[in-house]
């Protein structure tokens, strides 16, 4: 039998966790992104296996909170929260409630071997490393941009609100928002709902 490459896409689906984007041009989806260039959605410019393999530099706990953020909207204060408690041993990893939003488990699919073998060492990782390492390495890999109307430009939680956006174009549904990024109500998934201003 022969071997495929698979893309993400394709490991998504296999696990069931593909939410399908489409490019529409939406003012809430629109973000500025890499190098300033503007985008719809983050799928776009985006692509988690390519970016690894152009930095081959970046460690292991890089590339593990960088898929978090990317594929599920983590909050990066989340992320480096985790204790071994939270890590099955089938890889699937909770990510706890912080600031109103309900706990919610997720499943790394590029970087499960690091979540599953190496972690145990480090977690949590807000013992080795701080929310300001992953926005000096955002800043200098060029993951941030604008989002909306903010003049400032959205780093550790820029992901989260690609996520949101991508979302809530997709299906037009505040609820699916709210449960995909952990949210408490409705009412906060409603941010990333809203228009931008002219």
């Amino acid at each position: 039998m022969k071997s495929k490459n698979l893309s993400i896409i394709d490991v998504m689906k296999n696990t069931g966790q593909w939410m399908p984007t489409k490019s529409v041009s939406s003012p809430s989806a629109q973000t500025e992104g890499l190098c300033g260039q503007r985008t719809e959605t983050i799928t776009n410019f985006f692509n988690f296996q390519t970016f690894c393999v152009k930095n081959p530099q970046l460690s292991n706990v890089d590339r593990a909170v960088i898929e978090m953020q990317f594929l599920f909207g983590a909050r990066i204060s989340e992320i480096l929260q985790i204790t071994n408690a939270d890590v099955s041993a089938s890889g699937m990893v909770r990510i706890r409630a912080e600031k109103g939003s309900v706990n919610r488990v997720i499943r790394p699919i590029f970087e499960a071997e690091f979540w599953l073998n190496e972690a145990n060492q480090l977690l949590p990782l807000e013992r080795v490393f701080s929310r300001f390492y992953f926005y000096r390495l955002y800043k200098k890999y060029g993951l941030y941009g604008h989002f909306g109307n903010n003049k400032k430009a959205s780093v550790t939680h820029y992901f989260r609100h690609i996520k949101g956006a991508e979302i809530n174009q997709e299906w037009q549904d505040l609820e699916l928002v709210k449960n995909a990024l952990g949210h408490k109500s409705v009412r906060s998934a409603a941010y990333y709902g809203k228009k931008e201003r002219k």
